[in-house]
């Protein structure tokens, strides 16, 4: 198993911050963009065959707006690669999504 990406929330104030954080601390520049359709602004850190993303919203009804009014911000998903899905019941087999109770919120993708 490994872990494939980490992706974190942070409201719009403070994700220049939040992306300088990510620099410092990567030695990386990151690759951003704007996605339209889940309303997101994202920094992208490519480091060690993993990807470290830090997203805020971009506009009304952004798909993360609900995590970030619940939890101010933090992990919301980490992808690992590698992992036996089926015992835990995840569609797609080999693959899926799980939102574990004890992560408030936080979900993890799986990947075969």
């Amino acid at each position: 198993m490994r872990i494939k990406a980490v992706s974190f929330a942070v409201p719009v104030e403070r994700y220049e911050k939040a992306k300088e954080y990510f620099r410092k601390l990567t030695g990386v520049e990151p690759e951003e963009e704007v996605l339209k359709f889940p309303k997101i602004r994202v920094a992208r850190f490519e480091v060690g065959g993993a990807t470290l993303e830090v997203m805020t919203p971009s506009g009304e009804g952004s798909h993360i707006a609900g995590f970030l009014k619940r939890h101010g911000g933090g992990v919301v998903s980490i992808t690992l690669e590698g992992v036996k899905a089926e015992r835990f019941d995840v569609p797609l087999e080999g693959g899926g999504f799980l939102a574990p109770e004890f992560l408030a919120g936080t979900v993890l993708k799986v990947e075969g």
